[in-house]
């Protein structure tokens, strides 16, 4: 019901109820649900959850609700269609939602915009040195926004993220993947 209605609730208390609620809920039963809820959260003109102090919460819960044992494997049929697993699992969900909060943020922030957190940052490296399917997905979601990394904070970017390479070399239908140098 707290995944339903938040689109209805834009008072900061009332989304930090439902941060508090989602941030402390056993979210494995329920993780495809909350893909839901993040594909519907991240919205441009939504909620403003980058606002709510438990926002980060919530984020770590998923990603660590998230976790997985598989390793992804680049040309095993199964990944084939790699894309449309990316934008439909709740880890890639997860760093859409995480994506538009964090461009909220540098809008917001202005002139006054000094480059990628600390928070942020690690956030971002926990995700790249995932060597599991929910490493890979995050991978592929924070390769499609190099460009938009770079222009927030250019030095980390290509010290982090720009050494990523395509291993095996991908083509378009081919079941390459990315992967860390």
């Amino acid at each position: 019901m707290v995944i339903a209605a938040w689109g209805q609730v834009k008072e900061l208390g009332d989304l930090d109820a439902i941060m508090t609620v989602l941030a402390e809920a056993d979210l494995e039963p329920i993780l495809y649900a909350v893909g839901q809820f993040l594909t519907h959260a991240e919205i441009g003109d939504g909620a403003p959850w980058e606002r709510v102090p438990k926002t980060q919460t919530f984020i770590d819960h998923v990603w660590t609700a998230s976790a997985t044992t598989a390793v992804y494997e680049p040309g095993v049929e199964k990944n084939r269609h790699w894309i449309d697993k990316t934008v439909n699992e709740p880890a890639g969900l997860l760093m859409e939602f995480w994506f538009e909060l964090f461009r909220r943020r540098w809008a917001s922030a202005g002139d006054d915009w000094r480059g990628i957190t600390e928070a942020d940052k690690t956030f971002l490296e926990q995700a790249l040195n995932d060597g599991t399917e929910r490493g890979a997905l995050a991978t592929t979601q924070v390769a499609g926004r190099l460009h938009f990394l770079d222009a927030a904070d250019s030095a980390w970017c290509r010290s982090r993220v720009l050494p990523l390479s395509l291993d095996p070399p991908m083509r378009l239908g081919d079941g390459g993947g990315l992967s860390v140098a």
